[in-house]
């Protein structure tokens, strides 16, 4: 029976201590070949193949045999996979499908997913799947700091064995190579891993045969896998460990937006390093709060955090049309969740004004009172050019116009220097509005203001007639100058 109940129970509190302890079962070779015939079952069956819910956590490449074995079944689908991407893509380098990297973090990570993936579709207690993935992250923060130290001392091992063939090459003294500490050498090898060349002037060049290797393994784009690949400096495991730990950051903002914990999801939402799941994630708060039709989730949090160093991705071409206020790349968090409501604001019938409104609160509570002007503004056009004016639709035109002059207010510079940049997609502008906006690419603010007089007799007409016919008026407005 499927459970739809997000409580914690004294049962759901022993499965996940024995979910740990096996866990734990699998951080080690498995001895018996019927534990890893087993196991290679329960992580390759239909259910999981069906269900990858973009994990894609490819086991029969990165798992060792001494942790897994597989189905004659399963081994000659991959075969037949292998076969069919070999002869239908030139994405990949010669003989890459051939070659297998193995990790000894792989069984347990897909044991996980595979739970995960249990609790989402049969029993559907987001929780527990909170739980679960919060334990994943910790564990491939474990595995990134390890991996990091294995790289430093990588380094400091290679760099310290190239010293000792420079002493025997070269018998100066007086060569800057023999000035160099070890020590001093391996501490600076420590900084460079620990932010991961996005700090480093260097250019680090792609390499081809693990960028395919990252896109074989875990499905991902190959511009993607590029950025990626340039980010750690193309380390395959750290850059696996990445994409894995940012899905599973998802999944925690994911389910904890399903319980409405937006603090918890925002707290995990912070910790991408991959701005392509950070889109993800903020679509996902945003849809969330705008179907609810809260603003406050949004409103309260900082969106100045961020792990994501938007220089590095932004160097890219990525999926942003430029709209109104909006910049074509995004360049922090704030950016990306306004190019979010303003997506949605489209898509809302034109009698909705929530996304507009939340545009408009937004840039108010940043401070920027020119977009907060401009996004009502367009909303305003909008509503002219929609072909509903209806009496309710032209009062709310009208007091939307109002917010317009009012933020327009609040800007420092003199009323002859203020303007509206009209670059949002509209129908042009016709009949007696041609007469106060001669210029079709800005608005003064003087042309709003003759355009306001015009909607504020529009709507003390409309207020006359519901009083003639019985209804209540109301009044008020922008206060003129």
């Amino acid at each position: 029976k499927r459970s739809t109940t997000s409580s914690i129970t004294k049962m759901d509190r022993d499965a996940l201590r024995l979910f740990d302890e096996c866990g734990k079962y699998l951080n080690k070779p498995l001895r018996s070949e019927k534990e890893r015939y087993l196991l290679g079952l329960v992580l390759t069956d239909e259910y999981n193949l069906m269900h990858d819910d973009g994990y894609k956590i490819d086991v029969y490449h990165l798992a060792s045999s001494e942790y897994i074995e597989f189905a004659d079944e399963f081994i000659a689908k991959q075969k037949e996979r292998r076969q069919i991407t070999e002869n239908n893509t030139v994405i990949l380098s010669s003989d890459v499908t051939h070659e297998s990297c193995e990790f000894d973090w792989v069984i347990q990570l897909a044991y996980f997913a595979h739970l995960i993936q249990i609790y989402k579709q049969l029993v559907s207690k987001p929780t527990i799947v909170v739980k679960i993935a919060n334990n994943v992250i910790d564990f491939l923060n474990q595995q990134v700091a390890k991996c990091q130290r294995d790289k430093v001392r990588s380094c400091s091992s290679t760099l310290e064995l190239k010293l000792d063939e420079s002493d025997d090459d070269d018998d100066d003294d007086d060569d800057d190579q023999d000035l160099i500490n070890p020590a001093a050498a391996e501490a600076a090898a420590n900084n460079g891993n620990a932010s991961r060349s996005r700090y480093q002037d260097i250019h680090i060049h792609v390499d081809h045969k693990v960028c395919d290797k990252v896109m074989l393994f875990t499905g991902i784009s190959k511009k993607r896998a590029q950025i990626l690949c340039t980010s750690f400096e193309n380390h395959l495991e750290l850059i696996l460990l990445s994409i894995y730990k940012s899905n599973f950051i998802l999944e925690v903002v994911t389910e904890s937006l399903k319980m409405e914990h937006y603090d918890t999801a925002y707290r995990y939402l912070i910790q991408f390093d991959d701005l392509y799941c950070a889109k993800a994630a903020i679509q996902e708060y945003v849809a969330t709060c705008c179907k609810q039709r809260r603003m406050q989730p949004i409103l309260k949090q900082n969106w100045s955090e961020s792990d994501i160093q938007f220089t590095e991705w932004t160097q890219h071409v990525l999926s942003f049309q430029h709209t109104n206020n909006i910049q074509l790349k995004p360049v922090n968090y704030q950016n990306l969740v306004e190019s979010m409501i303003y997506k949605f604001a489209l898509q809302f019938n034109i009698e909705d004004s929530f996304c507009f409104d939340l545009l408009y609160t937004f840039s108010m509570n940043h401070g920027d009172y020119k977009a907060a002007a401009k996004y009502m503004f367009e909303y305003v056009m909008r509503i002219e050019h929609s072909g509903n004016l209806s009496k309710t639709i032209q009062k709310l035109q009208y007091h939307c116009l109002c917010q317009v002059l009012s933020a327009l207010d609040l800007l420092s510079e003199r009323e002859s220097q203020k303007y509206l940049r009209l670059d949002f997609a509209t129908n042009r502008f016709q009949d007696e509005k041609t007469v106060i906006f001669r210029n079709e690419k800005i608005a003064t603010y003087q042309q709003i203001k003759k355009y306001y007089i015009l909607m504020q007799s529009k709507y003390y007409l409309l207020t006359l007639t519901d009083n003639d016919s019985g209804g209540g008026g109301g009044g008020g407005g922008h206060a003129m100058n």
